[in-house]
């Protein structure tokens, strides 16, 4: 390839990235109400995801320190008052 090639494509590229966001940019000026609903879907997905990773990791902390306790076994005599 030659130079003047390269920096065509470079440009292109540029072009190209500058070009989806703002094209992204009017679809949402559009429809300001479904780009909202959208964001705030996949922000609860990402929150809901995390949350039960974290829950599943302090559970299996939790489930190890437990297991790891002394067991103790207490026998009770029948008729003490």
């Amino acid at each position: 390839m030659t130079k003047k090639m390269e920096s065509m494509n470079k440009k292109t590229k540029i072009k190209t990235k500058l070009g989806s966001l703002s094209r992204t940019w009017q679809h949402i000026r559009r429809a300001p109400f479904q780009s909202l609903a959208a964001v705030l879907v996949m922000w609860l997905n990402y929150f809901m995801t995390s949350l039960l990773i974290v829950v599943i990791f302090v559970f299996g902390i939790l489930l190890n320190y437990f297991e790891s306790r002394p067991e103790v076994t207490a026998f009770l005599k029948d008729g003490i008052s």
